[in-house]
């Protein structure tokens, strides 16, 4: 059986059509590569955001290591806070071998030892939750400002390394629209910020902190 063509023209067309050659498919490879070296490269400055807005108010995180602890009192001192806020919940069982039983009782020890004014010092304790701490310490320094008639018009978070980003979000929905947060963040040295990936410790905490923003910014409401 023979078909008739002029029949079927109507339904079909013939093209030319581009394609990539073994060096384009490479090249594609190349860019795409790089594209997902910036992008990896890039979580950590994202996440360890600093932007202080120099407020009334530094907030110390107290769970942040001992070596970052001299960092937030040079901001304090260079900076002209009006008072310095540690803030923190229970330390769990066996996580320190000493006889603190709250982070922010345990920072306030270490700014003390490192000469830091008490009388410049607000200890804040928060209670024990096993989930949303940072907000919990967040609304903390919220209430101690109100109970205290302070009106605070800024504040600055001072915190660890890929945590920061999640912490000033975290201090933005507890204070509102009326108070400026800001955020400095102390270098985490249990890896090389410029190449995390190469370490589990990096990997750990700025894919968890990652994790923990994002559920932060679409999940979490008040």
């Amino acid at each position: 059986m023979v078909l008739n063509r002029k029949r079927y023209v109507f339904f079909f067309d013939k093209r030319e059509r581009w394609g990539l050659t073994l060096w384009g498919w490479a090249a594609v490879l190349i860019v795409a590569c790089a594209a997902v070296l910036a992008l990896v490269s890039g979580i950590h400055g994202f996440l360890a955001v600093e932007c202080p807005v120099r407020g009334e108010l530094l907030v110390v995180e107290g769970w942040i290591p001992d070596y970052a602890i001299p960092g937030a009192i040079s901001e304090f001192d260079k900076k002209g806070y009006r008072q310095m806020i540690a803030v923190g919940g229970p330390i769990e069982i066996g996580s320190h071998l000493s006889d603190f039983k709250n982070h922010a009782r345990l920072a306030q020890a270490r700014l003390i030892a490192l000469g830091f004014n008490e009388k410049r010092l607000v200890v804040l304790e928060t209670r024990d939750i096993k989930k949303d701490r940072t907000y919990e310490s967040a609304k903390a320094v919220r209430q101690w400002a109100v109970s205290n008639g302070m009106q605070v018009k800024g504040l600055d978070v001072y915190t660890l390394g890929a945590h920061a980003r999640r912490s000033r979000l975290l201090f933005e929905k507890a204070f509102g629209h009326e108070v400026s947060v800001g955020v400095i963040a102390a270098e985490n040295q249990s890896y090389d910020p410029r190449d995390w990936w190469k370490s589990s410790n990096g990997v750990r905490s700025v894919m968890s902190e990652l994790i923990a923003y994002v559920y932060a910014l679409a999940f979490f409401y008040p």
